[in-house]
């Protein structure tokens, strides 16, 4: 990946990182860097898809004991706190018999680089 944004002339790569087989982020140390990425014809010739996220300004936390029966929609508007609580997810995990179920732990993403200093839960 490194030659070819070299070969393609794309600079400013302050981090590549592979997330699965064919999975990876990179960072770029600005927003005008990274669209180069995107106009790149090399890239399209080769099909890659990709997509632009903001992931540096954002933050996760996790929150424990939180009722199965909840739904996602409820759970974000219990929570409030110094930052936006932009996303939600339910982990899993392995019951007895080895199959992946839902777990009382949620993540949550925040809209900062830090985690807040507290969290405000309503239910």
């Amino acid at each position: 990946m490194a030659k070819l944004l070299t070969t393609e002339n794309i600079e400013n790569v302050l981090k590549i990182k592979y997330r699965g087989l064919y999975t990876v982020n990179i960072i770029f140390k600005s927003k005008e860097d990274a669209e180069k990425l995107l106009k790149c014809q090399k890239f399209k010739e080769l099909e890659y898809v990709y997509q632009s996220i903001d992931e540096v300004n954002l933050s996760y936390g996790v929150v424990k004991d939180v009722d199965l029966d909840v739904e996602e929609k409820e759970i974000l508007q219990q929570f409030s706190c110094e930052h936006e609580i932009v996303g939600m997810r339910r982990l899993k995990r392995l019951n007895s018999d080895g199959t992946w179920i839902d777990s009382t732990v949620v993540q949550l993403a925040f809209k900062s680089s830090t985690l807040p200093s507290y969290l405000f839960g309503n239910g």
